[in-house]
């Protein structure tokens, strides 16, 4: 009968402890990281477009060349012309310009450690009567300029780039001066 009584109070004194055993197993999962930001700013080469849109609410209408504007995620179309002095007398240049804006995710996190967060990504597009120029740089890393050049023609220019943390392709299309 001694021995029923030592297992029934070694029974209970298990089932109390067994909350606080597995309670002290539990290793909590880490969060993970938040994405990056994304900001978008517009510089011209030469001689400033005289009509200029952006594509995006995220420029304002009223902007300021050289400024980063916090810019949703997205594929836009932005579109620029103007006129400048060639030498011989003022031509007329236009350029359409599809590009994509994204964030750079988060890293996971795990047990016991929180993810990092993703790297702010800066996209500049310069508005040149020549065609394409781009360059994008994550906040606190700076990125060579690693462009390939995807398609040359005289009316359209695809370029890309791509690194282990981001990549991009823009593609430029030449338009001519319509005449109303």
């Amino acid at each position: 009968m001694k021995a029923n009584i030592f297992s029934t109070k070694t029974l209970i004194f298990f089932i109390a402890l067994t909350p606080f055993i597995l309670s002290s197993c539990y290793v909590e999962t880490g969060y993970d990281g938040r994405p990056g930001d994304a900001y978008l700013s517009l510089q011209w080469e030469t001689d400033a477009p005289s009509y200029l849109d952006a594509g995006t609410s995220d420029i304002p209408a009223h902007f300021e060349y050289g400024r980063f504007y916090y810019a949703q995620p997205g594929f836009y179309n932005l579109y620029y012309e103007g006129e400048m002095w060639d030498g011989y007398g003022m031509a007329y240049y236009g350029w359409d310009i599809d590009y994509e804006i994204w964030r750079n995710a988060g890293s996971q996190g795990g047990p016991g450690y929180n993810g990092y967060d993703g790297q702010d990504t800066h996209l500049t597009i310069i508005l040149s009567p020549y065609g394409p120029f781009t360059d994008r740089w994550n906040k606190s890393a700076s990125i060579d300029k690693n462009f390939e050049i995807i398609e040359s023609g005289d009316d359209k220019v695809v370029i890309e780039s791509v690194a282990s943390e981001y990549g991009i392709r823009i593609t430029y299309k030449k338009r001519t001066k319509t005449s109303i």
